[in-house]
């Protein structure tokens, strides 16, 4: 709520928003890093997955789906993405077409040492 705001003063900012903005940057960069699995793909050293399912919908490509559930899998401090399952829906308005891209998957963490060693 702190952080809705559309104008800060400058005390304001250096308390409540430039920490915020610091923990958000270093959870996207973590979240570049992760290893991605879609559903196909067979033989994922899993050592631990998560129990619930994580959605996006409307979104505007397929790097920016799959990079918002990455995210959510860094914020609980897992290192990939699994059961990767990614839809894309035209959508036409008055001659007009675009599309609408959902995902679903599960944040998971897999042994790195069985990825690299391939």
């Amino acid at each position: 709520e702190e952080l809705t705001h559309t104008a800060y003063c400058n005390g304001c900012y250096h308390q409540k928003v430039a920490p915020a903005m610091e923990i958000y940057l270093e959870t996207m960069q973590r979240a570049e890093g992760l290893y991605v699995f879609e559903k196909a793909t067979r033989h994922v050293p899993l050592i631990m997955r998560s129990k619930h399912k994580m959605s996006v919908e409307n979104c505007v490509d397929r790097k920016e789906t799959i990079l918002r559930l990455a995210f959510w899998a860094a914020e609980q401090a897992f290192n990939a993405v699994t059961g990767i399952e990614v839809v894309c829906e035209k959508v036409r308005l008055n001659g007009y077409q675009t599309s609408k891209w959902s995902a679903t998957g599960y944040a998971s963490k897999i042994d790195v040492l069985g990825i690299e060693s391939k």
